[in-house]
């Protein structure tokens, strides 16, 4: 006797795709990219005020070389830079920091213990000895 819950032919069976290797690679690489990126941004709260201040130091330097690359690559095509063109100039040199967003950011990554380390932990000695009411030992009273 045949009850509701057996299916009636193997076509009643719900059938679930094969998925390729590939399929599974990308899974994986997903999910290993999703754990890095939380990483990154436990890295990024630990360093505070220092990876932000690498990232502007970071981000000033690649828009200066950005620039001079898009103004060598516009002079180099034979034209003129006037005031009508600099947006020209400008619109390439978007373009090439857009491209230079991952390299920004790893390299800020990169700068982020150092300028802790010689930028912010000294400040936040000077400026606790300002608190306390000592001056620095190297000023003269």
């Amino acid at each position: 006797m045949k009850t509701e819950s057996e299916p009636s032919s193997p076509k009643d069976i719900p059938q679930t795709p094969m998925r390729s290797p590939l399929f599974h690679v990308t899974a994986w690489c997903r999910n290993a990219l999703a754990k890095r990126k939380d990483l990154k941004a436990d890295v990024l709260r630990n360093y505070g005020i220092a990876a932000l201040l690498s990232y502007g130091f970071f981000d000033a330097l690649t828009y200066s070389v950005s620039f001079l690359i898009s103004l060598r690559a516009y002079l180099a095509a034979g034209k003129v830079l006037t005031w009508k063109t600099l947006p020209q100039v400008l619109a390439l040199m978007w373009g090439i920091n857009n491209f230079s967003r991952p390299f920004r950011i790893a390299g800020a990554l990169a700068l982020a213990p150092v300028v802790d380390r010689r930028i912010v932990k000294p400040f936040g000695r000077f400026l606790n000895r300002f608190r306390s009411g000592n001056p620095p030992s190297d000023v003269e009273q």
